[in-house]
């Protein structure tokens, strides 16, 4: 099964799925204005909680301990506010931050907020077909080729996210 997983509501989308409400796309939109309101890393920070509680539980469901980075794009450029957060002083990281690397699930979690920061880009990947792919606009997607029967608990998903069965623009390319 693939999902779509993003912060935008189905029903604020038009007939061509894209998102109609004026709204922060980016972490570099902090400090900008949306609907009157002045968006801050506090707001950023606790979304991209909820993206990784929300893949974290989907990992969990498909019992994923492990993925393989592919298509690994790194970017110069680290915001100051970042570079003094936990995930980067963790120096274990960088040695699975290359082409090829198998990382387990405490990695998974650095990369895909690195991935939402766009500090990093690359596609995550198993042999079994199993994959987390960053998409522009701040989208996320998660997908299993496997053949297992899951139930998705919606209560395990964090209020303001949205999962939605979707097939990732990234698997032509994988």
């Amino acid at each position: 099964m693939n999902y779509r997983i993003s912060k935008y509501s189905p029903s604020c989308r038009d007939i061509n799925e894209a998102f109609t409400l004026n709204t922060w796309t980016s972490v570099s939109d902090i400090g900008k204005i949306f609907d009157n309101k002045k968006f801050c890393a506090i707001e950023y920070l606790d979304i991209e909680e909820k993206y990784w509680r929300t893949l974290r539980y989907f990992l969990g469901l498909y019992e994923i301990k492990r993925l393989k980075v592919q298509g690994l794009e790194m970017n110069s450029m680290l915001p100051s506010f970042f570079s003094k957060s936990k995930y980067f002083c963790n120096r274990d990281f960088k040695k699975y931050l290359r082409e090829g690397s198998i990382c387990p699930l405490k990695i998974i979690e650095i990369i895909t907020r690195l991935c939402l920061r766009n500090q990093v880009w690359c596609r995550l990947q198993s042999d079994e077909n199993d994959y987390i792919h960053f998409g522009y606009d701040y989208y996320m997607y998660f997908g299993s080729r496997r053949n297992i029967e899951v139930n998705i608990d919606t209560n395990k998903i964090p209020l303001g996210i949205y999962v939605e069965v979707y097939d990732s623009p990234y698997m032509a390319t994988s």
